[in-house]
């Protein structure tokens, strides 16, 4: 069955005279985040209320909002989010309705996109544009119908040149834009006047990396990011690496997980998620493979790092699911939510426990008023 389905493959992609338009994978998108197919049941010791989704309070990063087409609460009773495949950025309502548009010079259909929110209602959008022969461009807009080019990069086979993009503001209003390309992670500084660094490179990488990129509130960066061989021959088992800094300068990269097993049937974009606490402690939660041929989910892993070290060893939360997101204080309380087959689960320390059952959209962790909290879609849900 399997090489009948590759020769029909092959056939069909040699239909035709001209040249397929070239596609780029959205790697935020998994399966247990699509749209809601039917009513969650709540169950356990969560409060399950339906609700829209409530706008993620600036500063905020694109990590953070997960979708660059989450609206972010600029202050002041203004909200904002990214619009379309050309990103224009949007003025909406607390709801997402639609109140104006303006243009931030994306020149075409991009691949890409990321928004973050900083302190005062400052905005930054980063995307990316096909320039052909394999070429990538990364562009970044801090104000309306203005971009420039931040960096290019190629890839060698078929694969988007740039995969992935994170942005998130520090304290003192610069801009850390993280990035991935083939065999490496960059790094590019913006100062708050608008002064863009050279690109610098944050650590290793395999041909597709997916990443996270988070400052705390002590103006520590963590940059994360789950890599693996993307070729026809799989060589290299997916790896999880980190790095930390402050002020745009960073230390080497750590090697925090490398997967025991290598599956040549594993999507090559790992989710991975990152949480960082006031004081810098900083929480990891990543999908990796299975011993399965054909995985229809992840064996989850997570790891801790203190406010002031590196992560330490990684343990498995779950052997099946979709990584949703992460939460963490300062104390060290922590919050890992993700999927299964049977609904939204979390785990609040170490005890696991059901949220609700049936499908979610898109979970997002975190605290308020001391207490576990889960948005999603259509839900929330506290504990």
């Amino acid at each position: 069955m399997r090489w009948t389905w590759v020769l029909v493959a092959v056939a069909l992609a040699g239909c035709g005279e001209k040249k397929a338009a070239r596609v780029t994978p959205t790697p935020t998108a998994t399966p247990a985040e699509a749209t809601a197919t039917s009513t969650p049941t709540p169950t356990g010791p969560w409060q399950v209320r339906e609700t829209s989704r409530a706008p993620l309070r600036c500063p905020a990063s694109s990590s953070r909002a997960g979708w660059p087409s989450r609206v972010v609460a600029l202050g002041g009773n203004r909200y904002a989010k990214l619009w379309g495949r050309r990103p224009r950025l949007a003025a909406v309502d607390a709801r997402g309705h639609l109140l104006r548009r303006q243009e931030l010079g994306a020149r075409r259909i991009t691949g890409v996109r990321a928004l973050a929110c900083g302190r005062g209602g400052r905005i930054a959008a980063a995307w990316t544009e096909y320039r052909g022969h394999g070429r990538d461009a990364l562009r970044l807009s801090l104000s309306a119908g203005r971009a420039r080019t931040i960096d290019t990069a190629r890839a060698p086979y078929y694969d988007p040149a740039i995969q992935d993009v994170a942005l998130a503001f520090a304290p003192d209003g610069s801009l850390l834009i993280a990035y991935s390309v083939d065999h490496a992670v960059r790094g590019v500084v913006v100062s708050r006047a608008g002064a863009v660094g050279p690109p610098f490179e944050l650590g290793p990488a395999s041909q597709i990396s997916l990443l996270a990129a988070e400052i705390a509130g002590n103006g520590r960066a963590v940059v994360a990011w789950s890599t693996l061989d993307g070729g026809e021959e799989r060589n290299e088992h997916r790896r999880i690496y980190a790095v930390t800094g402050r002020d745009g300068r960073f230390g080497p990269a750590q090697l925090v997980h490398r997967a025991p097993h290598l599956s040549f049937q594993a999507s090559s974009y790992g989710p991975i998620r990152l949480a960082v606490a006031a004081n810098g402690r900083a929480l990891l939660l990543w999908g990796t493979d299975s011993r399965a041929e054909f995985p229809e989910s992840w064996v989850l892993r997570t790891a801790e790092a203190p406010p002031d070290g590196p992560f330490g060893a990684s343990r498995q939360v779950v052997s099946s699911g979709t990584p949703g997101d992460v939460a963490i204080r300062g104390d060290g309380r922590r919050l890992l939510v993700w999927t299964n087959s049977a609904g939204l689960r979390a785990s609040v320390g170490r005890r696991r426990e059901v949220v609700v059952d049936g499908r979610t959209g898109d979970p997002r962790a975190s605290f308020r008023a001391g207490k576990p909290h889960v948005e999603w879609r259509g839900g929330a849900a506290s504990r």
